[in-house]
């Protein structure tokens, strides 16, 4: 068995202009009306005034353009204008996508108006937020942009089912602080932004190092602090215990020398998405081998006492 703790590709950091006009005028059009709830046109029957007839699209852009400032300058009337064949930022389609699915809700047909405009009220339900994704999905799997849209309306970069096993991986609780920094670099790395991801990367790289002190009360005890922890997974076992030393011994040289860490001086960076994940993963499979130990050994001191 081949395990792939990386896609095939790299990510790539930019959209063309197609695909956001697909999300930002075709997807518009097709969901007028589920998107109306907030934005809409009411009914001039005077008995009913408070039925919905449509989506009011110049306030909805309005409010688009607010949310996310850089579509402004695109902006014509009621339609947003891209050129086809300029690439734009993943963010704006990833802001976009989002935009559109928090503002999707189910609707009920109930009949016409006066003026022969058909009515409806909203239900609830997630029908359509189920369609919008599958849709949208289908839109970034046809233009091979590795990411993807979940059922909660969070878009994300799309990882290998190995990256995924890994991720869900419980990690013995030890300290808070550890625990957070391992939970939000979980987070960070699935994140459509490059920025986010290094971070995430920066994060997972702080836990391994709190890590390495859980025995140190200061500085010049953390040497030691790393033996012992080596001690509890090795189990008496020489070469094993050379082998962890010099996984961790790596992980810090390289989260010292490379652009991880913001308080180190930045020499060697790492060149891609593959070297960044595979970094990432290696020192979580390391954290959670620690933290195990630690924990069985604590708890076998406890039962001796």
């Amino acid at each position: 068995m081949v395990y792939q703790f990386y896609p095939d590709t790299e990510y790539s950091d930019e959209v063309n202009g197609t695909v956001l006009s697909q999300v930002l005028n075709s997807f518009v059009t097709k969901y007028s009306r589920e998107l109306s709830k907030i934005y809409h046109e009411k009914s001039e029957d005077y008995n009913r005034p408070e039925t919905k007839i449509g989506l009011d699209r110049d306030n909805f852009y309005t409010e688009l353009c607010a949310f996310i400032p850089d579509i402004q300058p695109m902006r014509r009337g009621t339609k947003i204008e891209f050129d086809l064949f300029i690439q734009y930022p993943i963010s704006m389609l990833a802001d976009s996508v989002m935009f559109l699915f928090q503002n999707l809700s189910d609707i009920e047909e109930i009949g016409t108006d006066f003026y022969s405009k058909e009515c409806y009220k909203f239900v609830g339900g997630t029908v359509k937020r189920n369609e919008f994704v599958a849709e949208v999905n289908q839109l970034l799997e046809r233009n091979h942009l590795n990411y993807y849209l979940d059922n909660n309306g969070t878009f994300s970069r799309k990882v290998s089912d190995d990256f995924n096993e890994l991720l869900d991986l419980p990690v013995p609780a030890v300290e808070a602080g550890i625990d957070n920094l391992i939970q939000d670099s979980k987070k960070l790395i699935c994140s459509y932004e490059e920025g986010n991801r290094k971070l995430g990367l920066e994060k997972i790289i702080d836990a391994f190092q709190r890590t390495k002190s859980l025995y140190a009360q200061n500085q010049d005890e953390i040497r030691a602090s790393v033996t012992k922890l080596q001690e509890n997974v090795s189990e008496g076992h020489v070469k094993f215990q050379s082998f962890v030393d010099s996984i961790m011994t790596s992980i810090t040289s390289i989260a010292n020398n490379a652009e991880i860490r913001h308080t180190e001086v930045y020499q060697d960076a790492l060149q891609s998405e593959k070297q960044r994940d595979y970094l990432f993963q290696v020192t979580l499979l390391t954290i959670n081998l620690l933290l195990t130990g630690y924990n069985e050994t604590e708890v076998a001191n406890e039962t001796s006492i």
